[in-house]
């Protein structure tokens, strides 16, 4: 095997490596972007029903106000 021919098989096996390298990151930030999306999701879940319970709270405050008058 010339040297040339070398070369190229190193090019070649570098260049496998490098597009393995980054599908494997590519993968990585889909699932990341995927976690970041499911937990914005809990985040705003959350916060709706926190949002809900003190309204509710506020209505029975209300409520309660009102009524012992």
């Amino acid at each position: 095997m010339s040297l040339r021919d070398k070369a190229k098989e190193a090019a070649r096996q570098a260049k496998e490596q490098a597009d393995r390298m980054g599908n494997k990151i590519e993968d990585q930030a889909d699932e990341f972007e995927s976690k970041f999306h499911e937990a914005s999701g809990d985040a705003k879940r959350r916060a709706t029903e926190a949002r809900d319970k003190a309204e509710g709270a506020m209505r029975d405050a209300k409520d309660k106000l009102g009524g012992g008058r």
